[in-house]
């Protein structure tokens, strides 16, 4: 195209429509925006408000579920109890000796306070064959995350999360979560760079 003038100026005028749509976008907004009366505003305010009262609401109903800290589950009757009572649930299977499951439950343990909208369990694989064997958990540990009842993503072993070579941070962490949508997360991808608390 470099050495064609005519698809040159073509693809210059094309580029220039482009721009000008979308400063023209830009400006109605700011329009828009200048031009909020106090109703507008009001309502706003009111939005705002009742969203804050909502998820107020939602964290006393969420503590009360005890989300907040990562439970330990004894049982597999109490694991299907436990899966039921929340919308949100991240369960790590575990075993005592392996290592890399002390890490993860490190990085949970300081997770779970900041998404209370989020039930956070471990259970140790020992304890849970048959939950194991239908989950077809097979690598430790393991992150079963379920979403009104079934099962939403797993997250077997560590290589899909952080670096893939078993490395990861408490913010690759919740990254992962967040992109399998069991959390939720305000985060820019510069933060993940940024973050040095590794595991």
């Amino acid at each position: 195209m470099a050495g064609n003038p005519m698809a040159q100026a073509q693809l210059e005028q094309a580029m220039a429509k482009m721009v000008g749509t979308i400063e023209r976008a830009v400006d109605d907004e700011i329009d828009r925006l200048d031009n909020l009366g106090d109703g507008d505003l009001a309502k706003i305010r009111a939005k705002r408000l009742a969203e804050m009262k909502r998820r107020q609401t939602d964290r006393k109903k969420w503590e009360a579920a005890g989300h907040g800290s990562v439970w330990d589950v004894s049982d597999q009757p109490q694991f299907f109890e436990e899966v039921k009572k929340s919308e949100r649930v991240v369960v790590m299977f575990y075993r005592e000796w392996n290592d890399f499951s002390s890490l993860l439950d490190k990085a949970l343990v300081e997770l779970a306070p900041k998404h209370m909208e989020t039930r956070f369990m471990r259970m140790n694989a020992e304890k849970a064959p048959f939950i194991c064997e239908r989950l077809s958990i097979r690598v430790m540990p393991s992150m079963v995350l379920f979403k009104k009842e079934t099962v939403h993503d797993r997250i077997m072993g560590l290589d899909q999360i952080g670096r893939g070579d078993g490395s990861f941070t408490t913010k690759d962490v919740e990254v992962r979560l967040a992109n399998s949508d069991i959390i939720e997360i305000d985060y820019t991808p510069d933060e993940d760079a940024n973050s040095d608390d590794e595991r």
